[in-house]
């Protein structure tokens, strides 16, 4: 091989390498709805995507609200949640739950301990409630997952609120993680169509 075609060859190769890394930080729009939009991306390190989806819900933020309150029963909406346990209430706001995820076949259930955070912004009438893994021991024979998770709810007109989600999950367990990331989007997906079902019905029945 001659010096022209090496210094070409180790051109390319770094050009690939610079591309990819551009390519992974950049969000990749994997489901486009009227209502919805989910996009994932690489996130630093992990084998396991980011996910980010923006929401627009067609009710006001104070019915949107009690569907994400910390309490010992599932979020209804969450169709994957097996139980929940709270652990820990610091006060209204700040609480430690214990989680459990039925996972789709043939990947074994997954388990989290959650801290959460709800914040009310007087300035702009937004909620925030904020996910991150606990330090608090909770000993189980699940295989134990961590997750931070981000949703902020934000009034759009009286009557429409705009819900955006950010997340990203360490799965953990031996499950390839490129078998799990085609899945994020599709189980997102679900969850968001339960959520505005749920919102929409209780609003028809008032």
């Amino acid at each position: 091989m001659t010096k022209f075609k090496r210094c070409f060859l180790l051109g390319l190769i770094i050009f690939s390498l610079n591309a990819t890394v551009v390519f992974a930080s950049e969000w990749q729009q994997q489901i486009k709805h009227d209502a919805y939009s989910i996009f994932t991306r690489h996130f630093e390190s992990s084998d396991y995507l980011q996910v980010k989806a923006e929401v627009k819900i067609n009710a006001p933020v104070s019915s949107i609200s009690p569907y994400f309150s910390a309490s010992d029963r599932c979020w209804q909406w969450q169709l994957r949640c097996g139980s929940t346990k709270l652990l820990k209430s610091d006060s209204a706001n700040k609480n430690t739950v214990y989680v459990v995820v039925d996972m789709p076949w043939p990947i074994d259930d997954r388990d989290f301990v959650f801290d959460t955070a709800y914040y009310e912004s007087p300035a702009d009438n937004s909620i925030t409630l904020t996910i991150s893994p606990s330090e608090i021991e909770h000993k189980s024979d699940y295989v134990r997952a961590k997750s931070n998770v981000k949703y902020t709810l934000s009034p759009v007109t009286e009557n429409k609120t705009l819900l955006s989600i950010l997340m990203h999950t360490e799965f953990g367990g031996s499950t390839p993680a490129l078998f799990i990331n085609g899945m994020l989007h599709k189980e997102l997906k679900n969850d968001l169509e339960a959520l505005i079902e749920l919102v929409s019905n209780e609003n028809s029945s008032k």
